[in-house]
């Protein structure tokens, strides 16, 4: 069980109070496909998350960070580059240096792929950081 200092719900109204519009439609279809794609366990943070919320409708605007869709983020696995790194999958975007945000997996942990750069233990350490501003660049 991960440590968490505030709920899921809560987090989810820090995303709203820093401006961004998320995701209200998961589609638990896409989850299980997802799941059943990676391999990842079902009790995951990834999946806990993507069932509160359906990833970001827009980046955000101090970090320029964009959280994809279920379906978005199951497009770019089953693309090309998505088979070439079946440890990872591209969970989103940061607009400014054109690069990545990757979940491997098998660790629970986010990095960004160009810059190698570790951006969390889970999904959940990730948003919690974004809020607290560790991601800000305006």
């Amino acid at each position: 069980m991960i440590k968490r200092d505030i709920t899921l719900g809560e987090l989810r109204n820090r995303l709203f109070e820093r401006g961004l519009s998320l995701g209200v439609s998961t589609r638990f279809d896409l989850l299980d496909i997802l799941r059943s794609k990676t391999g990842a366990e079902n009790d995951a943070v990834f999946f806990e998350v993507y069932r509160e919320f359906d990833g970001f409708e827009e980046a955000d605007q101090r970090s320029y960070i964009k959280l994809w869709s279920t379906e978005e983020v199951l497009r770019e696995h089953t693309s090309d580059y998505g088979k070439k790194r079946p440890d990872f999958i591209a969970i989103g975007d940061f607009l400014i240096g054109s690069d990545f945000i990757m979940y491997n997996m098998q660790q629970d942990k986010l990095y960004m792929l160009h810059d190698s750069f570790y951006a969390g233990d889970n999904l959940y350490d990730f948003l919690v950081k974004l809020t607290n501003g560790d991601f800000d660049r305006f």
